[in-house]
């Protein structure tokens, strides 16, 4: 996946989503524009046997000012597009989580809406593709979060993690009907913004930038005892990471090397 830019200046900006097939030689052997909107992005990249799934945002003015849309876009295994599913009713951010549960699209992340439509703060939402409509909505982190992200897994549920600048941390476990399961807040004081999380056993990993020092730290949070320990301390602020499982990756500049793709195990 890229995102091509028409200009230079982010005030006449125009942006589009390009799926991209390239070889096991790493040759390029197809482009293929989204053509969700005036301006798209996308947070979701879903690949099988059946074809491409793509999701993500539009909107209709320059700035990103909306109105804002949602889309699905399904193409086959040739990227062929053949179909295109939309919603007028506000969109998700760059950095929302989002899965296919069923027939239904789950996304949690920063919600953007139009008027009559939602309002602003991190949502989660279940997506009903075929009727184009949500069924249900919540927003259950608090109001003065200013950092999330949020764990989608396979049987519906969501785990959603946000911040509050001066450190305070939130839970929050929602079940397959978007019902609240959990929720618990603690002042961890180490992490001030979010990256990425992960479900573990009996916890939830997450990563992010820590309050003090330029550098990313990963805790573990136990979800019975609501206790926070530090499972790895980064030396520095990493530009790009995320979780895979109990792994870690992530890209971080060097002066010997420039950018170095580092992965880890904890």
């Amino acid at each position: 996946m890229t995102e091509d830019h028409t200009q230079g200046s982010e005030s006449l900006n125009q942006t589009s989503v390009i799926v991209n097939r390239i070889s096991v030689a790493g040759k390029l052997e197809k482009r293929q524009p989204i053509h969700a909107g005036f301006d798209e992005w996308f947070y979701m990249l879903d690949v099988g046997p059946a074809g491409v799934n793509v999701a993500g945002g539009t909107s209709a003015t320059l700035q990103r000012g909306g109105p804002f849309g949602t889309f699905l876009a399904h193409l086959d295994a040739e990227l062929g597009q053949s179909k295109l599913t939309q919603l007028s009713t506000g969109a998700f951010w760059t950095d929302t989580a989002a899965r296919f549960v069923g027939q239904h699209l789950l996304v949690a992340g920063k919600f953007l809406p139009n008027a009559g439509a939602g309002h602003n703060g991190y949502a989660v939402s279940q997506i009903d593709l075929d009727r184009k409509r949500y069924t249900w909505s919540a927003y259950p982190l608090p109001s003065n979060v200013t950092s999330a992200s949020a764990f989608v897994s396979s049987d519906g549920s969501v785990y959603d993690l946000g911040v509050t600048p001066t450190g305070v941390l939130t839970v929050a476990t929602l079940d397959s009907m978007g019902k609240v399961v959990t929720t618990f807040s603690t002042n961890n004081d180490t992490l001030c913004s979010v990256d990425a999380v992960s479900l573990g056993s009996r916890t939830v990993r997450v990563i992010g930038d820590a309050c003090k020092g330029n550098r990313s730290v990963l805790l573990s949070i136990d979800l019975t005892s609501h206790t926070v320990s530090t499972m790895h301390s980064f030396g520095n602020e990493m530009d790009v990471i995320g979780l895979e499982g109990s792994n870690w990756v992530g890209v971080t500049k060097t002066k010997e090397h420039g950018p170095v793709f580092q992965r880890g195990e904890n």
